[in-house]
C-alpha cells in the first residue's frame, strides 16, 4: 500500500486551498503490482472504499485521520497481499507448460471434478481442493471494520477530548411504585 500525494496541474487553487484542510488527496494500492486483468481488481477497490467509509463513519474530529488511516492499513494490507498472492499462483498453475507440475495439476483438477457435486465430497478433501477459494470469497470487509471498532474504537474514543458515544445512547431509570 502506498500513501502518497497527488496534485493535479490543471487546478493548482484547488490544491493549494485543500491542501491545508486535507493535506493527503490520495492515497491506495499500488495497482500496478496486480495483474491487468486479475479477478479481484475491482472487488478490492469496493471492499477499499466500504472499509474507509465504515471507518469514517465513527470520526469525531479531524485529529483522529491519522488513525483510521492507519487502521485502514492494518485491515486492507494483509487482504490486498493475500489476493493479489492467490492471483499469482492460480494465474501460475493455469498457465503451467506441459510436463510434471502440469500432470500434478490436472489430476488435483480430475480429483475435484470426480466428485460430481460439492455435497458427496468429504470436509478434508473439500478444503484441500477449495480452500483457498473459500478463504478468499467468504472475507467480509464490514465484519473487519465492526471488529477493528469494537477492539480499539473505545479507546479512539477515550482519548478525544469532545468524545461523544459511537452508538445510540440509553438512558435506563428504576421506579418503584408504592
Amino acid at each position: 500500500m502506498t500513501l502518497g500525494r497527488t496534485l493535479s496541474e490543471d487546478a493548482p487553487e484547488l490544491n493549494e486551498e485543500w491542501q491545508d484542510i486535507y493535506p493527503l488527496e490520495h492515497f491506495g494500492l499500488d495497482l500496478e503490482k496486480f495483474e491487468p486483468s486479475g479477478q479481484h481488481n475491482t472487488a478490492l477497490a469496493i471492499e477499499d472504499a466500504h472499509t474507509l467509509g465504515r471507518l469514517f463513519s465513527g470520526i469525531q474530529e479531524q485529529g483522529q485521520v491519522p488513525q483510521l488511516l492507519s487502521a485502514y492499513e492494518e485491515l486492507r494490507q494483509a487482504r490486498c497481499l493475500a489476493t493479489q498472492d492467490w492471483e499469482k499462483r492460480k494465474r501460475t498453475m493455469l498457465t503451467l507448460p506441459r510436463g510434471k507440475e502440469q500432470e500434478a495439476r490436472d489430476i488435483k483438477l480430475r480429483k475435484a471434478m470426480a466428485y460430481g457435486e460439492w455435497d458427496h465430497m468429504d470436509e478434508k478433501t473439500f478444503k484441500a481442493i477449495w480452500g483457498d477459494e473459500m478463504d478468499l470469497f467468504m472475507y467480509d470487509a464490514t465484519e473487519k471494520v465492526e471488529d477493528w471498532w469494537t477492539k480499539w474504537g473505545p479507546l479512539l474514543i477515550r482519548g478525544n477530548p469532545n468524545r461523544r458515544s459511537l452508538g445510540p445512547s440509553l438512558q435506563v431509570s428504576i421506579s418503584k411504585e408504592i
